[in-house]
């Protein structure tokens, strides 16, 4: 994703690689299974998130902002930036 928005219909499931930055409207909540690379840009994740278990979520270089809940099963790493974590953040991974 190089910029603008991405938007799904029901329930968005990331199972595989998913790498760039823009707005993600998730209303019917985002899982990310797989590796998921936020940069080169700001990014804006509307909706509740998921990083499941098999889940790696890296935020480079550029801040994210996560408007809803975030629940964190698996492995977040933030580098040389910040992420705002949107109305209530549970961690149970690394």
């Amino acid at each position: 994703m190089s910029g603008g928005t991405l938007t799904g219909g029901g329930a968005l499931v990331n199972n595989a690689t998913f790498t760039g930055y823009g707005t993600i409207n998730a209303n019917a909540g985002f899982s990310n299974n797989g590796t998921m690379t936020l940069k080169d840009g700001a990014s804006t994740v509307n909706g509740d998130f998921n990083n499941q278990a098999t889940g790696n979520l890296y935020i480079q270089y550029q801040p994210a902002t996560f408007t809803g809940n975030v629940v964190n099963y698996g492995y977040i790493k933030v580098t040389q930036t910040t992420d705002i974590r949107g109305a209530n953040y549970t961690e149970y991974g690394t």
